[in-house]
């Protein structure tokens, strides 16, 4: 985690108010993380830190695109993804997070944000990842045309006759 060190905000020297800081996220980001679906991408995060007596309160907004492949057409494409987040900071004995609360020790002196904006990013990634070509112009579009006209043609195959049609004549007793 030293490589994200830049990702720290220097909490005990805050004075009271608001403060804002903008982070970068890319591949460096990303390899630093064991989990998640994302390899290569780009995004940027507003974070707003407002030290309140006894608490900070941590808001962000994240925005940028990520860089996959379709799973439809196995094409490279970007999907656009945004995220907001409010998380309050407290000091407490033990490091430890409840709900949106995050305990810190009394004598950390910055918060590291990468872990928390990293997955908030990771929360935004679609089960299926794929992006409608259909309202693009076509030199626009990145999608594989071979293998969406081999799908659509096994898709107009299968409705000819299929198993399922043969489990459809069969009776059940009541």
């Amino acid at each position: 985690m030293k490589r994200l060190k830049h990702f720290s905000i220097p909490i005990q020297g805050l004075k009271g108010g608001t403060h804002n800081f903008e982070f970068k996220l890319d591949e460096e980001v990303f390899s630093a993380f064991d989990f998640g679906d994302i390899d290569k991408g780009e995004f940027l995060a507003k974070v707003r830190v407002e030290r309140m007596t006894g608490h900070f309160d941590l808001f962000y907004s994240i925005e940028g695109k990520m860089l996959t492949s379709c799973d439809r057409c196995t094409a490279d494409i970007s999907l656009d993804l945004s995220a907001e987040e409010h998380f309050v900071i407290k000091v407490g004995e033990e490091r430890k997070m409840v709900d949106n609360v995050i305990f810190i020790l009394v004598g950390d002196f910055e918060f590291n944000v990468a872990k928390y904006l990293y997955e908030s990013i990771c929360l935004q990634v679609p089960i299926v990842k794929t992006i409608d070509c259909e309202d693009m112009k076509e030199e626009e579009q990145p999608c594989d045309k071979t293998t969406l006209d081999y799908l659509n043609t096994e898709e107009k195959d299968d409705d000819k006759g299929s198993l399922w049609d043969s489990l459809k004549e069969i009776k059940f007793e009541n």
